[in-house]
């Protein structure tokens, strides 16, 4: 078995996850929800895996999109939850907390 394949699998199925989590503390621009994503779960993730997803929850209605001026360099498209995306992450939490409770559970028994 390839390890590196399974967990870049691992990863491209939580990100939406991992996006809206990460909104759910704020409102960020992408660059920065992509270093807060580095920072904080060690996790190496790149602007071309991002902004599809961003686009695709957009189009889902679970994030919001806003263009804010600089006074210097380039506008910076900022990111934010929606009602039902918070109701949507709420569901994903339950529902990875039931799974990863399984898992835990296969894991404690040797």
């Amino acid at each position: 078995m390839n390890l590196e394949k399974w967990q870049s699998q691992i990863r491209k199925g939580t990100l939406e996850f991992i996006i809206l989590l990460v909104l759910r503390k704020g409102e960020f621009y992408g660059y920065e929800l992509i270093r807060k994503i580095r920072e904080t779960l060690d996790m190496e993730t790149s602007e071309g895996t991002i902004y599809p997803i961003l686009t695709r929850l957009k189009k889902a209605d679970l994030v919001t999109s806003r263009w804010e001026h600089q006074e210097t360099g380039m506008p910076r498209k900022y990111y934010q939850i929606t009602p039902h995306g918070s109701q949507t992450v709420e569901e994903m939490q339950t529902e990875w907390e039931l799974f990863s409770g399984s898992i835990n559970k296969l894991l404690e028994s040797k």
